[in-house]
This record gives structure tokens, sequence and C-alpha cells, in this order.
């Protein structure tokens, strides 16, 4: 949930709050057939839990101008999958890891920072916004192909991601139906 907050005239706080509980049961499998090497998947288990934080503050400096700062968490589920052949342990020991280690994959995890600036001039036709966020990815998941030539596996890597972009936008309303949008975008991401 979320819980609004005015401590002083003209700033609204946000403090949001979700916990999760997650439970994936799959089910036995044989498999036989061209690609298939005649697998068998016993049945797999996956449960994770945990929260989301979101926390915002704005500030309305006048009735047409407004700024805000945010800071909010997110994932991208995890799972269990299939087992890797035995033939491919060689192609997941260069990578670190066993057969047994593929079974299941955890979730991903963001963080996200944003700063921002709203305002509204020609009577509300036209509005001019302006964002910069950072957003770090770590834990990230990647679908992969091994060298012994079985895809489709995901595997959670070790290294992070981050992105940083600065979003100035300029909006005219031409009248109350048609709203085009003139924008600029610069993005930013590296790795780790």
């Amino acid at each position: 949930g979320e819980l609004y907050l005015e401590p002083i005239e003209r700033m609204q706080i946000t403090l949001g709050w979700r916990q999760y509980w997650i439970d994936q049961d799959s089910d036995p499998t044989l498999s036989d057939g061209f690609g298939a090497f005649g697998s068998s998947t016993l049945a797999r288990r996956y449960d994770q839990s945990g929260h989301v934080p979101k926390f915002v503050v704005a500030y309305k400096f006048t009735p047409d101008t407004n700024g805000y700062a945010s800071y909010s968490e997110g994932f991208r589920i995890g799972g269990s999958q299939p087992p890797v052949p035995d033939f491919c342990a060689a192609s997941l020991a260069q990578l670190g890891l066993s057969p047994d280690d593929t079974r299941r994959y955890d979730s991903d995890e963001l963080k996200s920072y944003e700063l921002g600036f709203k305002a509204n001039t020609l009577s509300g036709r036209a509005a001019t916004e302006v964002a910069a966020f950072q957003i770090d990815w770590s834990n990230i998941q990647q679908s992969a192909a091994l060298d012994c030539g079985f895809a489709g596996i995901r595997l959670r890597l070790s290294r992070a991601t981050h992105a940083a972009l600065v979003r100035p936008r300029v909006r005219a309303r031409i009248s109350s139906t048609e709203t085009p949008d003139l924008g600029a975008e610069a993005l930013q991401a590296r790795g780790r």
C-alpha cells in the first residue's frame, strides 16, 4: 500500500511498501525425440518473498510548477528450469557453474533514483518536463546459449549494470484532443 503525507503546505510525501510471496511448482516431465536426449525432469519448486519500497517527495512551487524526487525498488521474478544435459558440464564449468547451479535462478533487482521538474505554461496549453534518473540493476538474469549447443537456459550474472538518463521534454496542447510531443533523450549505461 501507499501512505500520503503533507507535512507542510504544497509538499506531499508518498511512502510505499509492497510485500510479496511467490510460490512456483513445475510438474515432472519426460522428453524424447530429436534434441531432447531422452531427458526427464523432476518436479521443481521455487519460493521467494520480500518487499518493494517506494519513496517520493513532491513540492508545488506555484500552481503551475512542481518538482519531485523519488526512490523505488523492483525486481524480475526468478524461477526454476529443467536441468542442463550432462554433456554441457564443461561449458558450465567455464562459467563457474555446475548443472545443479542452473536448476534455479534468483530474481534480479532494480533500484531507481529520479529527480524531476514539471511546468505548465500558456494557460495549460504547453507543458515542460525535465527528469534525470539513475537505475542500478544487479544480479541480472540472462537467457544464454552454452558452447555445448544447449540454448534457452536462464543464468544469473554476477555483474551489475547502471543506467543514467536525462530526459527533457516539451509538450504543446493544440486542442483538447491532440497533444503532439517534442522531446530529446540522452542515455548513458555502464556495466561492472
